[in-house]
């Protein structure tokens, strides 16, 4: 069963604070700049690290374009940490 955005980034973060970890979460999008609007709300928030999933992507043909994980971590100014 498939869990909602919204029900895995609270689930994460109860994972966190019960262990310790202080942690502030915020669903972040636009359509065609998810990056940059995760990278903006970043530096508006002073973020410590980014937490994003990861998974390649395919586009018509077979091509590999790059997630937004990937994205994040190339141009991010503080370190992210991928999930599968």
């Amino acid at each position: 069963m498939r869990c909602s955005p919204d029900e895995l980034v609270a689930d994460a973060v109860q994972l966190f604070r019960s262990a310790g970890v202080e942690v502030r979460s915020q669903i972040v999008g636009s359509a065609g700049r998810a990056a940059e609007a995760i990278l903006d709300a970043a530096d508006q928030n002073e973020a410590d690290v980014l937490v994003a999933g990861w998974h390649p992507r395919h586009t018509f043909g077979g091509l590999l374009e790059k997630s937004v994980g990937q994205k994040l971590a190339e141009r991010a100014n503080r370190p992210v940490l991928l999930v599968p």
